[in-house]
């Protein structure tokens, strides 16, 4: 069976953690499984829309910190926009 999934934080795959042969909560853990993750190329209009979005919503979503604000701007820029 073939899964795919989408994510917007590829950094959580951890390609590190090679496991071993195992049984664990009754599953027996024995077939191997390659993962591969790329990017989902989108539009700048898309990723602007959704920068937008989120930027509009940040303090709905809790997103208040220095930090993310700048990295915010900071993808803005890359996208040859100004969010004030």
């Amino acid at each position: 069976m073939k899964r795919m999934f989408e994510t917007y934080q590829p950094e959580t795959i951890q390609p590190n953690n090679i496991t071993v042969p195992n049984v664990f909560n009754g599953m027996c853990l024995i077939r191997r499984y390659r993962v591969t993750i790329e990017e989902i190329k989108e539009t700048s209009d898309v990723l602007i829309k959704r920068l937008y979005d989120l930027y509009n919503k940040k303090q709905e979503l809790g997103i208040t910190h220095t930090d993310n604000i700048r990295a915010m701007r900071r993808e803005a820029k890359n996208l040859g926009i100004n969010l004030m």
